[in-house]
């Protein structure tokens, strides 16, 4: 769904594709997180892959971020704050590059001594 685009509804094509694209236009319009209209971006991490919709700046002034992999998903919702920083892409990219499961980090520390988990 996120994919598709206007242009892939071709009056050139066949019915079944162009009804099926529209479709999915409109799921697109209405199931899209309201950053996603000034645009949405292909994410990929080590452990994830995902969209983000918005970029830092936008006018509703709120980027979200959602990763999913096989076993689930998450999902990061970015403010700007008043009177804070501004929210920067590598402020986004630093939180999402982050993100490890947790079945991951406990398999990572017994396999690594240096790292220890509070109980």
């Amino acid at each position: 769904m996120l994919t598709t685009t206007p242009a892939s509804v071709s009056p050139l094509g066949s019915r079944e594709a162009a009804s099926s694209n529209s479709t999915l236009l409109i799921l697109k319009a209405i199931a899209m997180p309201e950053p996603g209209h000034s645009g949405i971006y292909s994410l990929h991490t080590a452990n994830f892959r995902g969209f983000q919709y918005g970029a830092p700046g936008n006018s509703r002034h709120m980027v979200v971020s959602d990763l999913l992999d096989d076993k689930g998903n998450a999902e990061f919702i970015f403010f700007d704050v008043p009177g804070q920083p501004h929210i920067t892409q590598a402020d986004i990219n630093r939180a999402t590059q982050s993100l490890k499961r947790v079945s991951d980090v406990a398999t990572e520390s017994s396999q690594n001594p240096s790292v220890t988990l509070d109980p």
